[in-house]
C-alpha cells in the first residue's frame, strides 16, 4: 500500500467523526500501527526559484507566521486588478465578490440572486461550480456565454451547459475570490492576491503558515503575487 501526499496541505473543513475531529493521518494510531516506510522528496521542479524557496521556509517550523508574513510582504509586490483573491473566510470571499463583480459590471449585466448572493452575469464572466448539480462540477470553472430564457456556460474542459435560473442560484457562484482550501490542487493564472484577514493588513486569528504556503503555491510565480 502506497501513500502519497503533502502533509503541509490543509485539512478537510468540517470533517468529524460521531462529533470529534479525527487527527491527521500520518500522526494517527492507524499510521502508527503500520509503522511504514517514509520516504521524502527533496527535490521539487518549480519554474519559478524564488516561489519555491519561499515555500521551503513556510515548512519550517522555526520561522514564525509574522516573519513570513513580512518576507511575503517584501516579495510579494504584483500590482493591478486580481485575476483572483484567496481568503481565510466565506465571509471576506463574499465580500470581494460582490464589491469586484459591482465595480466590473457592464451596464448591460443581468442581476441573479444566487444562493451565494448577488451575482451580476455578462458575457465572459468567470464563474465557479459550487455543487455537484444539473452538469456543474464543485470547483470547476465556467464562463457565460449567453443570457437568455436559459443562462449557458463553457467550462474549463470545453463542455457546454444551459441552467434553468432557478438551477443557476443554486450551483454556481463568482469567481473573483475563493476560499485558500478551495483553491487546493489549483495552478491558478494571472495575478494571485493573498488576504490572510478581514481587510487590508489584517491578520485572521486562524490564519496559519500552511495557509500561507498553500495561498502562495497556487501562483506560477512571485511576480504573480501580491498580499494585503
Amino acid at each position: 500500500m502506497f501513500f502519497a501526499g503533502d502533509d503541509a496541505q490543509l485539512p478537510p473543513i468540517g470533517n468529524f467523526f460521531h462529533g470529534h475531529a479525527p487527527p491527521p493521518l500520518m500522526s494517527s494510531d492507524f499510521m502508527k500501527g503500520l509503522a511504514p516506510i517514509m520516504i521524502e522528496l527533496t527535490v521539487c521542479h518549480r519554474a519559478d526559484q524564488a516561489l519555491h524557496e519561499y515555500g521551503l521556509l513556510c515548512r519550517q517550523p522555526e520561522h514564525s507566521l509574522d516573519s513570513l508574513l513580512a518576507q511575503a510582504r517584501a516579495l510579494f509586490n504584483a500590482s493591478g486588478e486580481p485575476e483572483i483573491s484567496l481568503t481565510l473566510s466565506n465571509d471576506r470571499r463574499r465580500t470581494i465578490n460582490q464589491e469586484t463583480n459591482a465595480r466590473l459590471k457592464p451596464k448591460e449585466a443581468q442581476l441573479l440572486e444566487t444562493d451565494d448572493g448577488p451575482a451580476w452575469l455578462y458575457p465572459g464572466l468567470k464563474l465557479i461550480g459550487c455543487k455537484n448539480e444539473h452538469h456543474i462540477l464543485n470547483g470547476c470553472w465556467y464562463w457565460v456565454t449567453e443570457l437568455g430564457d436559459r443562462l449557458h456556460l463553457k467550462g474549463e474542459r470545453g463542455e457546454e451547459v444551459a441552467l434553468s435560473w432557478e438551477h443557476a442560484k443554486a450551483t454556481i457562484t463568482l469567481a473573483h475570490a475563493m476560499t485558500i482550501h478551495k483553491s487546493q490542487s489549483r495552478a491558478l493564472e494571472g495575478h494571485v492576491r493573498i488576504c490572510p484577514g478581514n481587510e487590508p493588513g489584517h491578520v485572521h486569528l486562524f490564519f496559519s503558515r500552511n495557509h500561507l504556503l498553500v495561498a502562495a503555491s497556487r501562483a506560477r510565480g512571485v511576480r504573480n503575487l501580491s498580499i494585503e
